[in-house]
């Protein structure tokens, strides 16, 4: 045998090694699973994207409460400029107003920027909602594993989704049927217009989305999700290192 082909069979055993090998790992999980082929080796980033009513604050708050945060697993809070209505899972958020959001962006404090179209006014009218993530850490600080919780507006925004995939990156997008979305987003706040809801619950971008892993977060699934989900983010951050 050449070496060319030597070198190729090397390679297709190390591809099926891995693929094989990924594919005995997802066999533990219910609520997490695989879309297509995924290589789980040596993340750095973790890209945690659905719409709203999703259940992604809930696998956020989960991570945080099990301490991953001391673990090498950096979460950066999301700077958005809705008002705060009293709603927020953990803190997940900065709410800000466009000035200070614009006064942020200006001083390199925000990454990977984007808006999304929502009728938060109390006459329904349609305005521009900035979120973006407050850039964190300490100079020389190189976390094993940074993890970025989005709504679909990040994957509708070509520029930032361009920056923010790629090597070493996961996407993994969580998602709930439109039904179960509304029932949470009214539990979570009553008072948000039907507008509003309407526009959030029908948001179905994730469709398009290839994602590498799906996380359901609805049925039997909802009572496990959170904690596989944990058990997951640990070992993106120590097996597959």
């Amino acid at each position: 045998m050449s070496e060319k082909s030597s070198q190729l069979a090397w390679t297709e055993y190390q591809t099926d090694h891995i693929r094989s090998e990924t594919e005995r790992y997802f066999d533990r999980y219910w609520s997490i699973q695989p879309v297509g082929e995924v290589d789980l080796h040596s993340i750095k980033r973790l890209i945690v994207i659905g719409g709203s009513g999703g259940g992604k604050s809930t696998l956020i708050s989960r991570l945080k409460g099990s301490g991953i945060e001391t673990s090498g697993v950096f979460i950066p809070q999301r700077v958005v400029t809705s008002p705060d209505r009293g709603d927020d899972v953990g803190g997940e958020n900065v709410h800000v107003s466009d000035d200070e959001f614009a006064r942020l962006q200006e001083y390199g404090s925000i990454e990977f920027p984007w808006s999304k179209q929502l009728p938060l006014e109390t006459n329904g009218a349609i305005k521009p909602v900035r979120y973006g993530f407050m850039r964190g850490g300490w100079d020389g600080y190189v976390p094993a594993l940074t993890l970025y919780a989005a709504n679909n507006g990040l994957y509708a925004n070509p520029d930032s989704w361009r920056q923010i995939e790629g090597a070493n990156t996961l996407i993994a997008c969580v998602t709930a049927p439109q039904e179960v979305r509304a029932v949470r987003l009214y539990e979570r706040l009553p008072t948000m217009g039907p507008a509003e809801a309407r526009i959030r619950t029908t948001d179905n971008l994730q469709l398009g989305m290839k994602p590498h892993v799906n996380v359901s977060t609805y049925g039997l699934h909802q009572g496990i999700a959170a904690a596989e989900f944990a058990e997951f983010v640990t070992d993106l951050t120590t097996a597959f290192q």
